[in-house]
């Protein structure tokens, strides 16, 4: 491909193809470098497309598996009748086939889309609010805390080279970055080893910019951040007030995720020393690079967490993602959020409706004091890693992965809240996970002889197949159902499907989460046979949202 001069009325913006290699030998990247050279030539900029690795150099066991995945960048022109996730498509497609890897577009997906109309209110809330106001139990500040019994986790006493309320744990948190606000005083922040990983710098400072008024969510990072460890001389304080919390800035909004850059905030919590990774953010999550991390995370012995999802009915990535713990969001009556992401992939719940947090006003400068309200599955994955926090500091990181070895440390602390989480009446935990976290019960709940089994995979790389990965989009279908339905749209025979999405299941994959009408046409097919249409096949939803890369795979003019 050879790149041609911007147009006055087009915009030239940058592109990330996340790939794959069989292994990370330099012959390896020597080659894709040649074949990146051949194949995509100059980019719309005029300047050479750059070959990377996307983590840094291995030097442990558990880092052999992220040595053979790079990263490719450049810029690409947009056109308004052939979007750059098309584009993205179409590049990809062509490096595979050439330098024989599996390449993967890194696009921002929109997987925390605000339910119909909602908008930020003006105080900036962390994530989207509707109109409701809030529930009259939710008056208190401290009334999320108060519910996972977080006074009473506080007051307990840990045995033998235990530490109360978090102290010695670090927690990072891939986020918008910090502010100074006086609900993150001195000593709650560990700027030592905060990365800004959309700069490429060691300054993780929340800029407060909005490109858009509906799109970014500027001092997100901030009202997350004080939920885990807000120190009790402000309004609020956080669930582990004696942690310390490592910004890694890695969004500028929570519904524009890019997978490569989540990748790269997890590898650099566990290469820096965190205890717990807290991601309050989802996406699409197909590419492995973004598993690998989390895998090698977690036989370091880390707990890592993620929220469910916001408004989208399915649980997002990474809390899909098997060595990950996914966290739905609850309201001070012990009720399920309404619009929290549910299903088989929570792990459990926590408060995250009506949450009072420290809030990060761009017009206003340090030090900030606003404090206010907020929704979503970001505070409940908030609340659930400061007490992954307590857990770790009661009773000794070092000692409980010398007692159980530190791949088993994750699974370990998921028994434990299974066995100590509340149930309300009428709990469902096929949707809702295992109960409400309970953190005093948590801490008092004795430590087993040997790690039980679980949904986790033993900090293991899973490796799902396409169609299992595509069904994370569509839980409502069971495997059977889902594959029929494939191949029925897309016009083959069910035992070619696993051939076929193999070739074009990430973009099926990103449509499916980008298009609601595409999803809605393969989940819930009744709803234009009662509206009297005729549903057409899937390959004509694809015809106007893929790519021609796409088109030329399933045979369509």
């Amino acid at each position: 491909m050879t790149s041609r001069p911007v147009k006055p009325d087009r915009e030239a913006v940058f592109l990330r193809l996340l790939v794959e290699a069989a292994d990370g030998q330099t012959g390896t990247e020597l080659a894709l470098r040649a074949a990146v050279e051949t194949q995509l030539d100059s980019d719309a900029a005029g300047s050479p497309w750059r070959v990377a690795r996307l983590f840094g150099p291995p030097g442990t066991e558990e880092e052999r598996g992220l040595a053979r995945f790079f990263e490719v960048t450049g810029h690409v022109v947009a056109s308004p009748t052939y979007p750059p996730h098309k584009l993205a498509f179409d590049l990809a497609r062509e490096l595979a086939e050439a330098a024989n890897v599996r390449v993967d577009p890194d696009l921002p997906s929109s997987a925390f889309e605000p339910p119909p109309g909602a908008m930020p209110s003006p105080e900036a809330r962390g994530v989207f609010s509707d109109d409701r106001p809030p529930h009259p139990a939710a008056a208190a500040r401290n009334w999320a805390r108060v519910a996972i019994r977080c006074p009473e986790a506080w007051a307990l006493q840990p045995p033998p080279g235990g530490a109360a309320m978090g102290a010695g744990i670090a927690i990072g948190h891939p986020d918008t970055g910090y502010t100074e606000h006086v609900e993150l005083e001195a000593g709650a922040l560990d700027l030592g080893r905060d990365r800004d990983v959309i700069a490429d710098d060691d300054d993780a400072l929340d800029p407060l910019e909005r490109r858009r008024f509906w799109l970014d969510q500027p001092g997100h990072g901030t009202a997350t951040g004080s939920v885990i460890i807000g120190r009790p001389a402000g309004d609020l304080g956080g669930v582990a007030p004696r942690a310390t919390l490592v910004p890694i800035r890695t969004v500028k909004s929570v519904v524009q995720v890019f997978d490569g850059d989540v990748a790269k905030a997890i590898d650099h919590a566990r290469r820096v020393g965190c205890g717990v990774i807290s991601m309050s953010l989802g996406g699409v999550g197909f590419s492995r690079a973004l598993g690998e991390a989390i895998t090698a995370a977690v036989q370091h012995g880390m707990i890592v967490l993620a929220a469910a999802g916001n408004y989208v009915g399915f649980v997002t990535a990474p809390a899909t993602d098997p060595n990950c713990l996914a966290i739905a969001a609850t309201n001070a009556v012990d009720e399920p959020w309404s619009y929290s992401s549910h299903g088989s992939a929570v792990d459990f719940s926590a408060p995250g409706q009506d949450v009072w947090v420290a809030i990060a006003r761009p017009e206003e400068g340090p030090p900030r004091r606003a404090i206010g309200q907020s929704d979503g599955t970001s505070f409940a994955v908030a609340h659930a890693a400061g007490a992954a926090a307590l857990w770790l500091a009661h009773h000794g990181r070092d000692s409980l992965i010398e007692r159980y070895g530190a791949p088993n440390v994750q699974r370990v602390f998921l028994e434990l809240v299974s066995r100590s989480s509340r149930k309300p009446p009428g709990w469902d935990e096929r949707e809702h996970g295992v109960g409400i976290l309970d953190a005093e019960a948590l801490l008092r709940a004795p430590l087993p002889d040997h790690p039980r089994e679980s949904r986790l995979a033993a900090a293991r790389p899973v490796e799902r197949d396409t169609l299992a990965r595509i069904n994370e989009k569509c839980p409502e279908l069971s495997r059977e159902e889902l594959s029929d339905r494939l191949a029925e749209g897309l016009g083959v025979e069910p035992a070619e499907l696993e051939a076929g999405l193999e070739r074009v299941g990430g973009e099926l994959a990103y449509l499916l989460n980008e298009d609601r009408g595409l999803r809605e046409h393969l989940v819930r097919p009744e709803a234009t046979a009662l509206s009297g249409e005729r549903r057409a096949p899937l390959v004509n939803d694809l015809r106007s949202a893929g790519s021609r890369s796409l088109l030329a795979q399933l045979g369509l003019p």
